[in-house]
């Protein structure tokens, strides 16, 4: 396998290289400075983040333009921060799509893809970006801001951000669970190394003062941590008259991606080589140059998610107590057995106890139901353009005790979806699933739970039309 000489790297969300020092530039000469590559063959992607009339497709399309114009089709490397993640993605993808399409040889451009804080499943700041006060945060007080982009804040592109947003959801299903090109078996018969720099918290400090969402537990103050992950799996829940059937997706990724939550850092500073624990023994940078010694599947293999385990175990072992919880990401989509979106639903976990049997605490009957509601089901985000698609943030170690009085009740943990009838002849059959059942033998419950990963959970509905609309009888 010939090792990339060349380096691409690509910015966030209203971020860019027009101002010095900045973080970019010193990152290139850490680079640099540790013969990583030379200073020639280190470039930079600027993209206009904040044109409201930009997408991710435009983004990708210049991209590959760019890429055949100055390499040639030769092999790179590719570090991104925050969105350059789903910028990357989207030329990697709409790429791969047109050599299908027109029977081009296959090829995969990126070997090794350094994804730092990567904004794969968006960020909850999004939706505030496009607000009037959000146009003028990313206009006025961007130091990147082109001057025809005043007073516009890149509304395409803060939509295809938001948690739960249909361009997440679309671009996952290709690139991560139909034709990967994060797996080890790929047509072209080249393999895309990629690593995960993920921080670990929030803003302090004045930032956390104005605006809560920036020390948001489960977040590095911009994006969920759950969502920095590309190691995301799939599975349909379809219900049918013979009762509902779970089907997970083939995964084709690579079976253990590295990936690091690092403690001390925030969104903006995991990209700081200034910051003193960025070469500590278990800091981004120090894993950051062994990821660049890695060339070969094999050794991408061998070494790396051990080495990466025992940075996070570390990390882990000195995380302050707020920041010792675990999180991981559900990511539903709703619609019915014909193809199309639902979007007035309601998900509903319901704690069902044994016959004859009440809570065990107080005599409460909906006790168990009550706390379930009062930590999960009020923390379902939707999308401000598509409501058939919500994302849910779950605390892990909040899960682990709620289940554990589950079990104490010897009850079951089940999923219920209603959904409203799209126009009078036509219903959906409420949807029940058994997500867990405390008197199932071991082993018998469906697995959904997955430390910082997200879990994408496509919900099929069985549509019911009435007599009115078609029926077979005789004369």
């Amino acid at each position: 396998m010939t090792m990339a000489k060349n380096l691409i790297i690509v910015h966030g969300y209203s971020d860019g290289y027009m101002q010095k020092n900045n973080s970019f530039a010193k990152l290139k000469k850490f680079l640099v400075k540790n013969q990583c590559y030379a200073s020639s063959n280190i470039r930079f992607v600027e993209y206009s983040s904040l044109d409201d009339q930009a997408t991710f497709e435009d983004f990708a399309d210049k991209l590959d333009s760019d890429y055949e114009k100055y390499f040639k089709g030769k092999r790179v490397d590719v570090l991104c921060h925050s969105t350059g993640s789903l910028v990357t993605r989207a030329w990697l993808n709409m790429r791969r799509k047109r050599q299908r399409a027109l029977e081009l040889d296959l090829d995969i451009p990126v070997h090794r893809l350094f994804l730092f804080a990567p904004a794969n499943f968006g960020s909850d700041l999004a939706r505030m970006g496009q607000s009037f006060l959000g146009k003028i945060k990313s206009t006025f007080l961007s130091k990147s801001a082109h001057r025809k982009e005043f007073g516009e804040s890149g509304k395409i592109v803060l939509q295809g951000l938001e948690p739960a947003s249909p361009y997440q959801w679309d671009l996952s299903m290709q690139d991560l669970h139909d034709e990967t090109y994060f797996g080890p078996n790929d047509d072209s018969e080249q393999v895309c190394l990629p690593f995960v720099f993920a921080a670990g918290n929030g803003y302090g400090g004045i930032q956390a003062t104005l605006m809560k969402a920036r020390n948001k537990p489960g977040t590095d103050g911009v994006i969920r941590i759950p969502g920095t992950s590309i190691n995301s799996r799939k599975c349909t829940l379809a219900f049918q008259d013979k009762g509902p059937i779970l089907q997970w997706a083939e995964e084709k990724k690579h079976a253990s991606m590295p990936m690091c939550v690092f403690q001390g850092f925030n969104h903006g500073s995991i990209i700081n080589v200034d910051d003193a624990d960025f070469l500590k023994p278990d800091g981004p940078g120090t894993l950051l140059l062994a990821a660049l010694k890695v060339n070969t599947l094999k050794q991408y293999q061998n070494r790396m998610p051990a080495l990466f385990h025992q940075a996070q175990e570390a990390n882990d072992a000195r995380a302050k107590d707020e920041y010792k919880d675990v999180y991981q990401q559900f990511f539903f989509k709703v619609r019915d057995d014909v193809g199309f979106d639902i979007n007035d639903f309601f998900l509903d976990f319901q704690v069902e106890l044994p016959e004859g049997t009440q809570d065990p605490r107080n005599r409460q009957k909906n006790y168990l139901n009550k706390l379930f509601d009062e930590k999960f089901e009020r923390r379902f985000t939707n999308h401000s353009q598509d409501r058939s698609l919500r994302v849910m943030l779950i605390n892990l170690r909040e899960l682990n005790d709620v289940m554990k009085e589950i079990k104490k009740a010897k009850a079951k943990l089940k999923l219920v979806v209603n959904a409203a009838k799209p126009y009078n002849e036509v219903s959906y059959a409420q949807g029940e699933f058994v997500v867990f059942d405390s008197l199932e033998r071991k082993g018998k419950n469906p697995s959904f739970l997955f430390p910082n990963t997200t879990t994408m959970l496509e919900i099929v509905l069985n549509r019911q039309p009435s007599d009115k609309i078609l029926q077979i009888r005789r004369m």
